[in-house]
C-alpha cells in the first residue's frame, strides 16, 4: 500500500473527530447560552479547560503508542505489539481513573484557579 494512502487512512479519521468534538462543543454552546445564559456559558467554559487537558492526556498517550506500535510493526515483533497494545490500554484507563480521582478530590481548587466566582457553583 501507498504511504501517502496509508498516512490520510489514519488521519482522515481522527481529523474528522476532533472537528465533530469541537462543532458539538460550538453548537453546545449555542444552546445553553439561549436557555442558561451567562452563567450557562461559563460553565461551559470551565468544563471545556478541563476536559481540553484530559483529551491531551489521553491523545499524547495514544499517539506515544502509535510511535511505538509502529516501530515494532516494522520490525516484525508481533509479540511485542501485542504487549504495547495491552500496556496501553492498560495506561490509558489508569490515566482516566487517576485523573477522575483528582477531578473529585481537587474539583473546588482547580475551578477556583480557572476563575470560578463565589456565585458560581454551589
Amino acid at each position: 500500500m501507498n504511504n501517502w494512502r496509508m498516512f490520510f487512512q489514519f488521519v482522515f479519521p481522527s481529523v474528522i473527530a476532533f472537528a465533530l468534538s469541537r462543532i458539538y462543543t460550538i453548537v453546545d454552546g449555542f444552546f445553553v447560552g439561549r436557555s442558561l445564559g451567562d452563567m450557562g456559558l461559563a460553565a461551559i467554559n470551565l468544563g471545556f479547560s478541563i476536559s481540553a487537558f484530559m483529551q491531551a492526556v489521553g491523545t499524547g498517550i495514544g499517539l506515544s503508542d502509535t510511535i511505538r506500535f509502529t516501530i515494532l510493526r516494522g520490525q516484525k515483533k508481533q509479540g511485542k505489539v501485542k504487549e504495547c497494545f495491552t500496556s496501553t490500554a492498560f495506561l490509558l484507563g489508569l490515566a482516566s481513573v487517576a485523573l477522575m480521582a483528582l477531578m473529585l478530590v481537587f474539583l473546588m481548587p482547580l475551578l477556583c484557579l480557572l476563575g470560578r466566582k463565589a456565585n458560581f457553583y454551589r
